[in-house]
This record gives C-alpha cells, structure tokens and sequence, in this order.
C-alpha cells in the first residue's frame, strides 16, 4: 500500500468518524430535547399556538447542534468564541436537567430538581440570550460601533468649529455691514411715508398742509375752496 492510498484510507475514515460523531451527538441532543418536550406537552395549548410552542420547544437542540458548527466555522477569536462556548454548555447542561427532571415525572419518583421544575419551562430563552449575545460580540457589529461613534465624534467637532467661526471677527463684520444696510432701508422707507409736493414745490407730510373746508349747504364753488 502506497502513502497515496494510505492518505486516501484516512480521509475517507476522518469523514466516516466525523459524520458518526455527528450523529451520535446529533441523537443525544435530540434525545434531551424529546425528555423536555413530554414535560412540557401537557402545557402546550391546543391547534396551531400548541404547534408554534412545540417548534420554540425544540430551540435548545437545535441551538445544541448548531453552536459546535459555528464555533468551528464563524465565531471569532475572543470574547465572541468564549461567549459561544459558555452558551453551548449552559445549552448542555440544561438538556440534562430537562431529562432528569422528565425521567422522575415519568417513574413517579421524588423529584430532585424540584426548583428546576420551577425554570424548566423558561429553557427555550436560553437560545434567545445565547444568540443575541453572539449577535452582539460579532466584529462586524463591534465595526457598526466604531463607525458610529466616529461619526458622532467627527459631528462634534464640526459644530465646535463652527462656533468658534461664529464669533470670529470677520463673520461679525459681515453680521454689522448687513445690519447696517437694513437699518438704513428701513429708515428710508420711513422717511418717504405720507410725503407728498406741496404748492411751492417742496416735499412736505401730509399733516402739514392745510385740508380744505367742506362746502357748506347752499354756497356756491368759491367758498368751498376756503381756507381756515
């Protein structure tokens, strides 16, 4: 046998031993989740709700086969990878409990997880705590953060520089220069208002130039155009 064949023989028992540790891991999971499930039947309610509570029963095992591929494949280095393996034997370990705690309703015998009785039914949160932590600790969401905060910083900035040009001398020059040509315009238009040629030919207001008599009933024109 030739090293080609022999490198051949190991892949092929490598694959062979990887998928029957796949499997078997696969089977206890489900086993663990079956246990649960019998607890928690006689609660589920009845038509499509009972359904809907029976596929977020089964969130724990599917969490269970799930987080040994992500691990391998998509978890990084750090508080990510550590979070994902903590979450994975917390899912593990509540697995167990569930079968234990199955196995004494079943037998009828004392109970020795009588408090975990009591939480065994909250268990499929577990999966929505677990993922969302690794949802979190993911460097592509660390770099949304970065990125954002980035931004806030640059925005800060730019509104401190802008404050600082607002009391600049030359923007305040400018502010003076057009407040000063409004002023003057107003003024303007103030000054021409109820202007009007007065007899000798000179600008005089209203007020100032005498206003006819009405003429009285029974006068003829020229005392109309009397003047007081």
């Amino acid at each position: 046998m030739n090293a080609t064949t022999t490198t051949r023989t190991q892949r092929a028992l490598k694959s062979l031993a990887v998928a029957l540790a796949a499997f078997t891991y696969s089977g206890a999971v489900i086993y663990g989740d079956v246990m649960f499930i019998s607890v928690m039947q006689a609660a589920f309610p009845a038509g499509i709700l009972g359904d809907l509570a029976l596929a977020g029963a089964v969130m724990t095992a599917v969490s269970a086969i799930t987080l040994p591929i992500a691990l391998h494949y998509w978890l990084s280095p750090g508080l990510q990878f550590i979070g994902g393996v903590a979450f994975w034997v917390a899912d593990i370990i509540v697995l167990a409990l569930n079968s234990i705690l199955a196995f004494a309703i079943a037998t009828g015998q004392p109970n020795p997880l009588q408090a975990w009785a009591d939480l065994s039914p909250a268990t499929p949160m577990l999966a929505v705590l677990g993922w969302g932590l690794i949802f979190l600790l993911d460097p592509s969401h660390k770099l949304r953060h970065a990125q954002a905060e980035l931004e806030a910083d640059l925005i800060d900035i730019h509104a401190d520089q802008l404050r600082d040009a607002a009391r600049g001398s030359s923007v305040r020059a400018t502010i003076t220069s057009g407040a000063q040509d409004i002023a003057a315009q107003v003024a303007t238009a103030l000054g021409n208002i109820g202007r009007i040629e007065s007899p000798n030919g000179r600008a005089a207001f209203a007020s100032d130039v005498p206003t006819p008599r009405r003429p009285a009933h029974g006068t003829g024109p020229a005392d109309s155009l009397t003047e007081d």
